[in-house]
């Protein structure tokens, strides 16, 4: 990422972008589709993997940063303002807050067996 832009590079090093102005700001996972998702200062993006078309899945984020993904593609993003880890679906838009009173949380990972 780089101002927002999304790059891709190749086995040999060479570095081309992919999407420009696509308004990562924080985190950035790859679902089990193949598609991106990022987070912008308030949103949620989910990116198509073959035509790099952006899509902005939800905009009700607080300070969104780390993204993890789950065995179903399920999206969990935490919100360092509101303090909270909240589940996201990337192609409906469908949240859910799953833990909350968190101080600052900033990342997250599942173990392998999630």
């Amino acid at each position: 990422m780089s101002g927002g832009s999304l790059f891709k590079s190749t086995k040999d090093g060479t570095t081309v972008l992919w999407v420009q102005n696509a308004g990562c700001a924080s985190g950035l996972r790859t679902l089990p589709t193949g598609d991106v998702v990022c987070n912008g200062s308030d949103t949620f993006i989910r990116v198509d993997k073959a035509s790099g078309t952006k899509t902005v899945v939800t905009t009700s984020l607080a300070y969104p940063n780390g993204i993890e993904i789950d065995y179903a593609g399920h999206a969990y993003v935490s919100e360092q303002n509101t303090g909270e880890v909240t589940r996201i679906d990337p192609y409906t838009g469908e949240t859910a807050v799953i833990a909350s009173g968190l101080s600052n949380p900033n990342g997250m990972s599942f173990s392998p067996d999630y």
